[in-house]
């Protein structure tokens, strides 16, 4: 991120951003920011920011960066949203099979400006409808406390007022389902913990050229059968 432009930045949006940095141990040179048009009726709008994997937490992690500049009831802290991404995510803003988590991330976001709700943890939302976002089947999502990182990351006094941060995990329609049947806590506690505790990483997968994996594939049997002679 250009210092520039971090300078030219509310305070609330600087504040989240250096929250981050903190948290994450991840500097904010290396971070990229999306800034977001500001639409009519507004008077924020809602960025996204994306913070490289550190030594602390070997995750990429996607926030919105202007939700925290609303605060929709007063009995209840402000907010900004995140997600986890895998260390192999591969960042393409041409490419939406790369970029839908952080589309994920903007509409609900702004699904919840336009509705002026308060975010709830264990909350399943339709953020797309289905098949509207081709890249992934993932169109909803479900806001979890982030028990994966320091517990300093889920609430930060900004501004003389707190702001909570929600972890955003992806869910595809099978998933809901299964979490409607079960019963929504117990599927965060099966389906969205493992035996060394919550593990909310999104599951993304980078589109690869099937073609040349044949290719691959084949010549490394081809040297494998070689060796054993």
């Amino acid at each position: 991120m250009e210092k520039e432009l971090f300078t030219k930045l509310i305070s609330r949006k600087r504040e989240v951003l250096l929250h981050f940095e903190k948290v994450l141990s991840s500097p904010l040179g290396k971070a990229e920011y999306f800034l977001s048009p500001l639409n009519k009726g507004e008077d924020y709008a809602i960025d996204i920011a994306l913070f490289e994997p550190s030594e602390d937490y070997p995750y990429f992690v996607a926030s919105t960066v202007g939700l925290s500049c609303y605060q929709f009831n007063k009995m209840y802290a402000r907010c900004e949203l995140m997600l986890a991404l895998p260390q192999n995510y591969k960042f393409d803003a041409s490419k939406e099979d790369s970029t839908w988590p952080l589309e994920l991330l903007r509409r609900l976001a702004y699904l919840l400006l336009y509705a002026k709700k308060v975010p709830a943890l264990s909350q399943i939302y339709e953020i797309f409808d289905k098949d509207e976002l081709k890249a992934t089947n993932q169109n909803c999502g479900i806001l979890v406390a982030p028990d994966m990182f320091d517990g300093s990351m889920f609430e930060e006094k900004i501004d003389d007022t707190y702001t909570r941060f929600y972890q955003l995990v992806p869910l595809s329609s099978t998933q809901v389902k299964k979490a409607l049947d079960v019963g929504v806590q117990a599927f965060i506690e099966f389906d969205l913990h493992d035996a060394e505790g919550p593990d909310t990483v999104v599951n993304w997968k980078p589109k690869t050229n099937k073609k040349i994996e044949e290719i691959i594939s084949h010549n490394e049997g081809n040297l494998k059968s070689k060796t054993k002679k």
